[in-house]
């Protein structure tokens, strides 16, 4: 592709960025399962590059879902990814302090699950966290 070609298929998905929330919330807030509720939080981290900046999922009613899938030994890893993607997606001006230092002060209350998380093995919660740390600053 070239490089217009891609901007508009790029833009034009963008745009399809609110649809893609709103399915996502849907099977967020009817997923009883962490497979389900691991695959929608993926999916949203990857569709963070459309345009999901941090300020904008907060502003999402997803928001919550995410801040409890933290305290998640198994969701911990996918929510810390979507954090981090949602971090990462450029913004002009840039994310405010604020928003931020919320994504800190949660990894600081889970402090404890990561403590508990080390001792037991789970990498993977641990990798998340640390990723989400990388980002952050």
């Amino acid at each position: 592709l070239t490089k217009t070609r891609q901007d508009k298929a790029l833009q034009e998905l963008g745009l399809l960025l609110p649809r893609v929330v709103l399915l996502i919330q849907t099977l967020l807030s009817t997923a009883t399962d962490d497979i389900t509720l691991s695959r929608c939080l993926q999916a949203l981290a990857g569709w963070c590059k459309f345009g999901m900046t941090l300020s904008n999922l907060k502003d999402t009613p997803i928001y919550p879902r995410v801040q409890s899938c933290l305290q998640s030994p198994t969701l911990g890893k996918p929510a810390c990814e979507l954090l981090e993607a949602a971090v990462n997606t450029e913004t002009h001006p840039p994310e405010p302090d604020e928003v931020l230092l919320e994504v800190v002060a949660q990894m600081v209350a889970v402090q404890a699950l990561y403590r508990q998380a080390q001792q037991a093995g789970n990498d993977e919660y641990c990798e998340g966290l640390c990723s989400l740390s990388r980002a952050l600053m």
